[in-house]
C-alpha cells in the first residue's frame, strides 16, 4: 500500500520586476579627489595671500639718477 504524503507546495516567487534601464546613480571615483584638490588649492591661496598682507609695501623703483652730465657716463 502506497502512502501518499501531503506536501505543501510553496508558491513560486514571481520574477521581480526590474526598474526600467536608467542612468546609474553612483558618484564617480574622481569626485572626492577633485573636491580635495580644490580645497587644498584654496587653503594654499589664502595662506599665501595672508603672508603677503603682513609685509610692508615695497619701495618704489628709483630709476636713473638725476645728474646733469648723465649722458657722459
Amino acid at each position: 500500500m502506497a502512502i501518499s504524503t501531503k506536501k505543501k507546495r510553496r508558491p513560486q516567487p514571481s520574477p521581480a520586476r526590474q526598474a526600467p534601464a536608467s542612468v546609474p546613480l553612483y558618484r564617480p571615483r574622481w569626485l572626492p579627489w577633485a573636491v580635495g584638490l580644490v580645497a587644498f588649492a584654496l587653503a594654499v591661496g589664502v595662506t599665501i595671500s595672508q603672508r603677503n598682507a603682513n609685509k610692508p609695501p615695497a619701495a618704489p623703483a628709483q630709476g636713473l639718477p638725476n645728474t646733469p652730465d648723465y649722458h657722459s657716463l
